[in-house]
C-alpha cells in the first residue's frame, strides 16, 4: 500500500484492502491509529466524510509471531461543505442589537478565506471587507469559521448576508436574511396606555362632576342638613 491515498469527499463507497502473507496465514484488521477502533479487513467506509481522515494502521497477527503493523494515511479531500444550518438561515432582532452572523466550512484543501456580501432591501449589494465591518476568520485542520459582527443595528442594516468558499473543488455559500425590528413600537405601546388612562381618569373626574351638579351625589348627605335646620 501507498504511504498516503487521496479520496474524495462525499463518495459513496470507499474500500482498502490490506494483503499480507504468512505462515500460518495470519489475522488482519484495521485501526485507527491511537484510538480503540477497529474494522475488518478490508477497510470499507459506506460514505465519506472529512472526519475520516487520518492514520489508520493494517495490523497482522499470527500465535507465536511479532505482530506486524502498517500506516497509511487518509487524506479526504473535495470541495467546502457547511456546517450547521444548511444553505440558508434567518436571524430577527431589534435595532440598537448587536447581532453577530456566523459561517463554518469544512474542506480539503482550505479555502484562502471566506468572504462576505450584503444586498440591501433595494437589491444593491455591497462586498464586506474587515476594514468596514467586523469581520473574524479562523482556520484549524480542515475547517475554517468565519463571523460578522454589526453592533448597534438599524432597520437599513436589515437585508441578506452572503457568506461563500471556495477551493478547487467547488464553493459553498449561505444565505442569511436580517431581519431588524424598529424598538419604537414599544414606546408607542407604552404612551398610548398612559394616554388611553389619562383619558379614563378625565372622563371619570367629568361623571363626578356632573353627578355632584345634578344631586345624585351625597343627597342623602344634603337631605341631613336640610332636616337639622328645620329643628
Amino acid at each position: 500500500m501507498d504511504e498516503r491515498i487521496s479520496i474524495l469527499q462525499g463518495d459513496e463507497y470507499f474500500s482498502l484492502e490490506c494483503v499480507v502473507d504468512g505462515n500460518p496465514k495470519p489475522q488482519v484488521r484495521w485501526r485507527r491509529k491511537d484510538t480503540k477502533l477497529h474494522w475488518e479487513n478490508p477497510l470499507r467506509f459506506h460514505r465519506v466524510r472529512y472526519d475520516l481522515e487520518g492514520t489508520y494502521q493494517c495490523v497482522a497477527t499470527s500465535d507465536g509471531f511479532t505482530q506486524r503493523a502498517k500506516d497509511v494515511f487518509i487524506d479526504v479531500v473535495g470541495k467546502p461543505t457547511l456546517e450547521g444550518e444548511g444553505g440558508t438561515a434567518s436571524v430577527s432582532v431589534l435595532a440598537g442589537e448587536t447581532v453577530r452572523l456566523g459561517c463554518t466550512i469544512q474542506a480539503d484543501p482550505l479555502p484562502h478565506d471566506v468572504t462576505w456580501t450584503w444586498r440591501n432591501s433595494h437589491g444593491q449589494e455591497e462586498r464586506l471587507t474587515a476594514g468596514s465591518s467586523r469581520i473574524v476568520t479562523l482556520r484549524r485542520n480542515q475547517q475554517i469559521a468565519s463571523s460578522l459582527t454589526i453592533p448597534d443595528v438599524a432597520v437599513t442594516d436589515g437585508g441578506n448576508y452572503v457568506c461563500r468558499a471556495t477551493n478547487m473543488f467547488g464553493s459553498v455559500k449561505r444565505n442569511i436574511h436580517l431581519q431588524i425590528s424598529d424598538a419604537f413600537p414599544d414606546i408607542i405601546v407604552i404612551t398610548s396606555i398612559a394616554a388611553g388612562a389619562t383619558l379614563l381618569l378625565t372622563a371619570a373626574a367629568v361623571v363626578i362632576l356632573v353627578a355632584k351638579r345634578k344631586g345624585w351625589i351625597c343627597k342623602s348627605h344634603q337631605d341631613g342638613m336640610s332636616l337639622a335646620e328645620e329643628l
